[in-house]
């Protein structure tokens, strides 16, 4: 009851107006809908690309004439630390092709990888401090895209710009902590894809990956982090089983193989009934292991099974044809 009070609040509070006409089923459905809609505007919010934020001054600064007066390498630095917030390093390339620059082409493309690099570290260290304190589910989710974004630094430079206009953090902390909320208590089974940077760098889920790849080659490292962790144990729990079931075969094999190895020490009719309760006792493959296993060492003892149990097949031939002749 105190559920379905809470849902008609709140999608009524989202522009709902006919929540009293909603039953129960449908009441769920469009309180899942309403939230599902809220985080995806939440979402967008922090991936847009806000393409008319002004985010430098120097944005309207002429770039080639700048560049004309650079004569030291450090000089260089300095300008190209300023501009790659706003070029990508092609463009700054393209750009100094045209101007005679201090020098060497392929020292400038050095240098351009070096500051490249320093000014993606910088960003993306200032945005992670700016996220900080979000919920680690939010945190880590996002810090994971805006790392595949590392190449972009104009994108990145403009989120950096909007995280730091007033209030702007304080609303995104709020929206993700209820977020967060509201998916731990109605979303559940959407919660692994929906911060899977975070899950994938969890305890519990590295373990089991590392468990399995451990066991079993059947799947990639890869495969596995596609995987839910629920679906990681059922997988993990049918290995194991498997695993086990193949202990307890293989404890059976070397019991018949050190038996028949041993085969002076018992008479024939020992020997007979050890067959018998071998071919009774395991499966066609196990069979064939314990057979291979003295073929490859003693074809005395195989021919001497293979004799016992090829008797007791046309003696139970010879059984059946004689109750049916006797019929």
């Amino acid at each position: 009851m105190e559920d379905s009070l809470i849902m008609k609040d709140y999608i009524r509070a989202h522009g709902v107006s006919n929540v009293l006409d909603l039953g129960l089923d449908e009441l769920k459905e469009e309180y899942e809908k309403t939230i599902r809609e809220g985080i995806k505007y939440y979402n967008d919010l922090l991936r847009e690309d806000d393409s008319n934020l002004e985010f430098l001054e120097s944005k309207q600064k002429d770039v080639i004439s700048v560049l004309k007066k650079a004569q030291t390498t450090d000089e260089i630095y300095e300008i190209l630390y300023e501009f790659l917030y706003i070029y990508t390093p092609t463009d700054l390339i393209a750009f100094m092709a045209e101007i005679k620059m201090p020098v060497p082409y392929n020292r400038l493309q050095k240098i351009i990888a070096i500051v490249h690099a320093r000014v993606q570290d910088e960003i993306l260290d200032e945005i992670k401090r700016d996220l900080e304190f979000l919920p680690p589910q939010e945190r880590e989710t996002l810090i994971t895209y805006y790392e595949g974004m590392r190449d972009d630094i104009i994108s990145l430079s403009k989120l950096h710009k909007k995280y730091k206009s007033g209030g702007t953090l304080d609303y995104l902390r709020s929206i993700a902590e209820a977020k967060l909320t509201i998916m731990q208590s109605f979303l559940v089974k959407d919660l692994e894809t929906e911060y899977k940077p975070f899950y994938d760098n969890s305890k519990e889920k590295r373990t089991l990956i590392g468990k399995i790849l451990e066991i079993s080659g059947i799947y990639t490292k890869n495969e596995l982090f596609n995987m839910k962790i629920n679906e990681l144990q059922v997988t993990y729990d049918e290995i194991m089983q498997q695993v086990l079931q193949k202990e307890k075969e293989q404890q059976v094999i070397k019991k018949y193989i050190e038996i028949f190895e041993d085969f002076a020490g018992i008479s024939e009719e020992e020997f007979k009934n050890y067959c018998y309760e071998m071919q009774d006792n395991v499966t066609e493959e196990m069979m064939g292991e314990i057979i291979s296993h003295f073929t490859t060492r003693n074809h005395f003892i195989t021919n001497k099974i293979n004799n016992v149990l090829s008797g007791r097949s046309l003696s139970k031939t010879s059984f059946h044809i004689e109750n049916y002749d006797n019929n």
